[in-house]
Protein backbone atom coordinates (compact mmCIF):
# COMPACT_ATOMS: atom_id res chain seq x y z
CA UNK A 1 0.00 0.00 0.00
CA UNK A 2 2.69 2.07 1.05
CA UNK A 3 4.36 1.55 -2.13
CA UNK A 4 1.28 2.03 -4.37
CA UNK A 5 0.92 5.40 -2.47
CA UNK A 6 4.01 6.71 -4.41
CA UNK A 7 3.23 5.85 -7.86
CA UNK A 8 1.22 8.23 -9.67
CA UNK A 9 1.53 7.06 -13.20
CA UNK A 10 -1.90 7.26 -16.28
CA UNK A 11 -1.40 3.53 -16.32
CA UNK A 12 -1.11 2.52 -12.89
CA UNK A 13 -3.96 2.47 -10.70
CA UNK A 14 -4.65 5.20 -8.52
CA UNK A 15 -4.37 4.87 -4.77
CA UNK A 16 -6.88 7.66 -3.10
CA UNK A 17 -7.12 6.72 1.28
CA UNK A 18 -7.26 4.38 3.15
CA UNK A 19 -9.62 3.88 5.95
CA UNK A 20 -9.12 2.00 9.40
CA UNK A 21 -11.96 0.16 11.10
CA UNK A 22 -10.81 -0.49 14.41
CA UNK A 23 -13.79 -1.86 15.50
CA UNK A 24 -13.44 -5.08 12.78
CA UNK A 25 -9.40 -4.45 13.12
CA UNK A 26 -9.98 -4.12 9.33
CA UNK A 27 -8.26 -1.49 6.28
CA UNK A 28 -10.29 -0.35 3.41
CA UNK A 29 -8.23 1.31 0.73
CA UNK A 30 -9.97 3.37 -1.38
CA UNK A 31 -8.61 3.09 -5.13
CA UNK A 32 -9.65 4.62 -8.87
CA UNK A 33 -12.26 2.42 -9.96
CA UNK A 34 -11.80 0.12 -13.05
CA UNK A 35 -14.88 -0.24 -15.08
CA UNK A 36 -13.54 -2.17 -17.75
CA UNK A 37 -12.72 -5.35 -15.30
CA UNK A 38 -9.58 -6.93 -15.57
CA UNK A 39 -7.74 -9.29 -18.47
CA UNK A 40 -7.77 -12.27 -16.68
CA UNK A 41 -11.62 -12.10 -17.13
CA UNK A 42 -11.49 -11.03 -20.89
CA UNK A 43 -9.17 -13.90 -22.16
CA UNK A 44 -11.68 -16.38 -19.78
CA UNK A 45 -15.02 -14.92 -21.87
CA UNK A 46 -12.68 -15.46 -24.72
CA UNK A 47 -11.78 -19.48 -24.05
CA UNK A 48 -15.38 -19.74 -23.09
CA UNK A 49 -16.52 -18.40 -26.78
CA UNK A 50 -13.74 -19.81 -28.89
CA UNK A 51 -12.89 -16.07 -29.76
CA UNK A 52 -9.76 -13.84 -30.31
CA UNK A 53 -8.71 -10.54 -29.14
CA UNK A 54 -8.20 -7.82 -31.49
CA UNK A 55 -4.76 -7.62 -31.95
CA UNK A 56 -4.60 -4.05 -32.14
CA UNK A 57 -6.18 -4.21 -28.63
CA UNK A 58 -3.54 -6.52 -27.61
CA UNK A 59 -0.71 -4.70 -28.94
CA UNK A 60 -1.62 -1.37 -27.36
CA UNK A 61 -2.22 -3.24 -23.47
CA UNK A 62 1.37 -4.24 -23.90
CA UNK A 63 2.74 -0.87 -24.56
CA UNK A 64 0.51 0.74 -21.91
CA UNK A 65 1.78 -1.71 -19.56
CA UNK A 66 5.76 -1.13 -20.44
CA UNK A 67 4.98 2.55 -19.72
CA UNK A 68 4.01 1.93 -16.53
CA UNK A 69 6.90 -0.82 -15.62
CA UNK A 70 9.40 1.68 -17.15
CA UNK A 71 7.88 4.32 -14.20
CA UNK A 72 7.63 1.26 -11.49
CA UNK A 73 11.68 0.89 -12.48
CA UNK A 74 12.74 4.06 -12.97
CA UNK A 75 11.04 5.65 -9.64
CA UNK A 76 12.64 8.03 -8.12
CA UNK A 77 12.78 8.98 -4.27
CA UNK A 78 12.65 12.40 -3.81
CA UNK A 79 16.25 14.34 -2.47
CA UNK A 80 14.26 15.44 0.69
CA UNK A 81 13.36 11.47 1.55
CA UNK A 82 16.64 10.26 0.53
CA UNK A 83 18.08 12.68 3.13
CA UNK A 84 15.90 11.85 6.15
CA UNK A 85 17.94 11.39 9.29
CA UNK A 86 21.20 12.87 8.23
CA UNK A 87 19.92 15.77 10.40
CA UNK A 88 22.51 18.72 10.28
CA UNK A 89 24.50 17.16 7.90
CA UNK A 90 21.56 17.92 5.07
CA UNK A 91 20.92 21.46 6.61
CA UNK A 92 24.69 22.13 6.33
CA UNK A 93 24.73 20.42 2.13
CA UNK A 94 21.23 23.10 2.07
CA UNK A 95 23.17 26.34 2.23
CA UNK A 96 26.24 24.68 -0.22
CA UNK A 97 23.67 25.30 -2.59
CA UNK A 98 19.72 24.79 -3.54
CA UNK A 99 20.74 23.91 -7.38
CA UNK A 100 22.26 20.54 -6.63
CA UNK A 101 18.70 19.42 -4.65
CA UNK A 102 17.51 18.18 -8.27
CA UNK A 103 20.06 16.12 -8.60
CA UNK A 104 19.85 14.43 -5.87
CA UNK A 105 17.21 12.27 -6.59
CA UNK A 106 17.99 8.51 -6.20
CA UNK A 107 16.51 6.05 -8.45
CA UNK A 108 15.28 3.17 -6.87
CA UNK A 109 13.20 0.32 -8.20
CA UNK A 110 9.84 -0.84 -7.85
CA UNK A 111 9.33 -4.46 -8.53
CA UNK A 112 5.98 -5.66 -9.16
CA UNK A 113 6.45 -9.54 -9.24
CA UNK A 114 3.20 -10.44 -9.66
CA UNK A 115 2.62 -9.51 -13.05
CA UNK A 116 -0.54 -11.51 -15.06
CA UNK A 117 -3.69 -11.02 -16.71
CA UNK A 118 -6.08 -10.74 -13.42
CA UNK A 119 -3.49 -7.85 -12.09
CA UNK A 120 -3.74 -5.48 -15.80
CA UNK A 121 -7.12 -3.64 -15.22
CA UNK A 122 -8.99 -1.48 -17.75
CA UNK A 123 -10.79 1.63 -17.55
CA UNK A 124 -13.80 2.69 -19.37
CA UNK A 125 -11.63 3.67 -22.53
CA UNK A 126 -10.38 0.34 -22.47
CA UNK A 127 -6.89 1.69 -21.36
CA UNK A 128 -4.76 -0.90 -18.81
CA UNK A 129 -4.34 0.61 -14.96
CA UNK A 130 -1.60 -2.04 -13.90
CA UNK A 131 -2.30 -3.06 -10.22
CA UNK A 132 -2.12 -5.43 -7.21
CA UNK A 133 1.32 -3.76 -6.13
CA UNK A 134 0.53 -6.70 -2.57
CA UNK A 135 3.68 -8.11 -3.32
CA UNK A 136 5.49 -5.54 -4.54
CA UNK A 137 9.24 -4.81 -3.41
CA UNK A 138 11.31 -1.48 -3.28
CA UNK A 139 15.14 -2.09 -3.90
CA UNK A 140 17.28 0.26 -2.54
CA UNK A 141 19.36 1.32 -5.31
CA UNK A 142 19.38 0.04 -9.30
CA UNK A 143 22.78 -2.26 -8.28
CA UNK A 144 20.05 -4.14 -6.08
CA UNK A 145 18.45 -7.40 -5.87
CA UNK A 146 15.80 -9.09 -4.65
CA UNK A 147 15.82 -12.71 -3.18
CA UNK A 148 12.57 -13.43 -1.87
CA UNK A 149 11.07 -16.42 -4.07
CA UNK A 150 6.94 -14.78 -4.69
CA UNK A 151 4.70 -14.32 -7.41
CA UNK A 152 2.50 -17.03 -8.99
CA UNK A 153 4.43 -20.01 -10.35
CA UNK A 154 2.80 -19.63 -14.28
CA UNK A 155 4.48 -16.18 -14.69
CA UNK A 156 7.62 -16.49 -13.05
CA UNK A 157 10.57 -15.56 -14.16
CA UNK A 158 13.52 -18.18 -14.49
CA UNK A 159 15.53 -16.64 -11.73
CA UNK A 160 12.92 -17.03 -9.26
CA UNK A 161 12.19 -20.34 -10.29
CA UNK A 162 15.25 -21.18 -9.45
CA UNK A 163 15.33 -19.10 -6.17
CA UNK A 164 18.24 -16.97 -7.43
CA UNK A 165 18.62 -13.44 -6.60
CA UNK A 166 16.70 -11.02 -9.56
CA UNK A 167 16.10 -7.35 -10.45
CA UNK A 168 13.33 -5.22 -11.82
CA UNK A 169 14.46 -7.40 -14.97
CA UNK A 170 11.95 -10.13 -13.94
CA UNK A 171 9.11 -8.16 -14.38
CA UNK A 172 9.97 -7.83 -18.30
CA UNK A 173 10.20 -11.52 -18.32
CA UNK A 174 6.76 -12.03 -17.31
CA UNK A 175 5.19 -10.77 -20.07
CA UNK A 176 7.60 -10.23 -22.87
CA UNK A 177 7.29 -12.55 -26.06
CA UNK A 178 10.51 -12.98 -27.02
CA UNK A 179 11.32 -14.90 -23.69
CA UNK A 180 10.54 -18.64 -24.08
CA UNK A 181 11.39 -19.27 -20.37
CA UNK A 182 8.63 -17.81 -18.60
CA UNK A 183 4.86 -17.63 -18.93
CA UNK A 184 4.35 -15.62 -21.53
CA UNK A 185 1.20 -12.91 -21.15
CA UNK A 186 1.29 -11.58 -24.70
CA UNK A 187 0.84 -14.70 -26.18
CA UNK A 188 -1.46 -15.87 -23.67
CA UNK A 189 -3.58 -13.11 -24.64
CA UNK A 190 -3.74 -13.35 -28.39
CA UNK A 191 -4.15 -16.98 -27.43
CA UNK A 192 -6.60 -17.22 -24.78
CA UNK A 193 -4.71 -20.21 -22.87
CA UNK A 194 -0.75 -21.36 -21.27
CA UNK A 195 1.47 -20.18 -23.36
CA UNK A 196 3.37 -23.39 -21.76
CA UNK A 197 2.26 -26.29 -20.04
CA UNK A 198 2.68 -27.03 -16.19
CA UNK A 199 5.49 -30.01 -16.90
CA UNK A 200 7.20 -26.73 -18.63
CA UNK A 201 8.08 -25.33 -15.17
CA UNK A 202 9.35 -28.58 -13.95
CA UNK A 203 12.02 -28.69 -16.85
CA UNK A 204 12.99 -25.13 -16.38
CA UNK A 205 13.73 -25.61 -12.81
CA UNK A 206 15.51 -28.57 -13.24
CA UNK A 207 17.14 -27.62 -16.16
CA UNK A 208 18.38 -23.53 -14.91
CA UNK A 209 17.73 -22.27 -18.70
Amino acid sequence: MNILRELRHPFIVRYYDRIIDKATTRIYIVMEFCEGGDLGRIIKRCRRDKTYLDETFIWKCFSQMVLALKDCHRHKEPAAAAGSGAGGTEAAAAGAGAGASAGAERVKPILHRDLKPGNIFLDSARNIKMGDFGLAKELASESKYAQTNVGTPFYMSPEQINEQRYNEKSDICEFCPSRFAARCMLRSTRCCRWSFPVPMMFHLRCSGS
